[in-house]
């Protein structure tokens, strides 16, 4: 089952020292924004966490899914790209997996500003999802 965007959210934190990505049914909750400690106790909530490995590579859908989570993000991406050359557009769209040690996507997060801390808890999060 996919999640309804406009019905359902994650929220990234950190507890103790641990990456944790929260789930949270909005629609169950009237349509109302999750506060953080919403999120820790909702009954329907579901953690992931891994606050040691970054994965190498992650499924195009995983990682556009998890910027879909911030979605000034992920226009940001999109602008970029709709700015690159044919060859980046069509590896954004068409790309089976992103890996995180290739020479084009460390130089979109470096014209992006990311930090590597952001874009290493975006691959985490992009993990979760199947």
């Amino acid at each position: 089952m996919f999640p309804n965007a406009e019905a359902e959210s994650w929220l990234v934190y950190e507890h103790d020292g641990v990456l944790a990505f929260r789930y949270f049914d909005e629609a169950a909750a009237g349509g109302a924004e999750p506060t953080a400690q919403d999120i820790i106790d909702a009954g329907n909530s579901q953690a992931f966490t891994d606050h040691t490995t970054v994965p190498k590579e992650v499924t195009n859908y995983q990682l556009k899914r998890a910027l879909n989570t911030v979605p000034a993000d992920r226009a940001a991406v999109d602008a970029l790209v709709a700015g690159a050359d044919q060859n980046t557009k069509d590896g954004w769209a068409n790309a089976r997996k992103f890996k995180s040690d290739n020479a084009l996507f460390a130089g979109a997060i470096g014209i992006l500003g990311w930090s590597q801390t952001k874009v290493n808890d975006y691959l985490k999060l992009a993990a979760t999802f199947d």
